[in-house]
């Protein structure tokens, strides 16, 4: 009986400690607010990137090259977390004359993103599927400045060596379609070489 008791009592206390926990979170979520006014005053381990997706809304455009998602200049690592419905078309085309790309069969998000001289842009895949990443630097390009796979293990990356700062373009396509809403989870790191 007193082992029996004793579990009880165990499990009565576990239960307690995750309420504990649970309180805890609830009250630095109120402090943080989910949004981001440069510093971050919760007590949590993350790594804020001041993103303009920590409000749940990210930023307009990204369906076409001519509309892209505008990468903010600041902060020089950037988050982007979206869902897959508001991409529903494949507007990267590689067959149609561009030279060094792939193309893979799926949707595409466009970006422009400024590469300051002497920094490279890196693409790090958090969550959702493989995507391919084409740079090209203009809609009117002819090739890709850098095409590769982005898996949860391979960041793609373009070094800007060029002595200016240069904006580019970056195509952000599925391997495959995607039908339904699907995760976006990206992050855009802008790092000196």
């Amino acid at each position: 009986m007193s082992t029996k008791l004793s579990g009880w009592a165990l499990l009565a206390l576990l239960a307690l400690g995750l309420a504990a926990c649970a309180a805890s979170e609830e009250e630095n979520d109120l402090v943080d607010g989910g949004i981001d006014a440069g510093t971050d005053t919760d007590t949590d381990a993350d790594v804020d990137t001041d993103s303009e997706t920590d409000t749940g809304d990210p930023p307009p455009g990204g369906a076409s090259c001519a509309d892209p998602v505008e990468v903010p200049d600041e902060p020089l690592v950037w988050s982007y977390v979206a869902g897959w419905s508001g991409f529903p078309d494949d507007t990267f085309d590689a067959d149609g004359g561009l030279a060094d790309c792939e193309d893979g069969e799926g949707n595409t998000v466009w970006f422009r993103i400024t590469v300051p001289a002497s920094h490279e842009i890196v693409f790090h895949l958090n969550d959702g599927p493989v995507v391919w990443v084409n740079i090209v630097d203009g809609c009117d390009a002819t090739e890709c400045l850098a095409s590769e796979l982005a898996l949860m293990t391979s960041s793609p990356a373009w070094a800007n060596d060029s002595g200016e700062d240069l904006d580019i373009y970056m195509a952000v396509e599925s391997n495959v379609p995607i039908l339904g809403e699907g995760v976006i989870d990206w992050t855009f790191e802008r790092a000196p070489l």
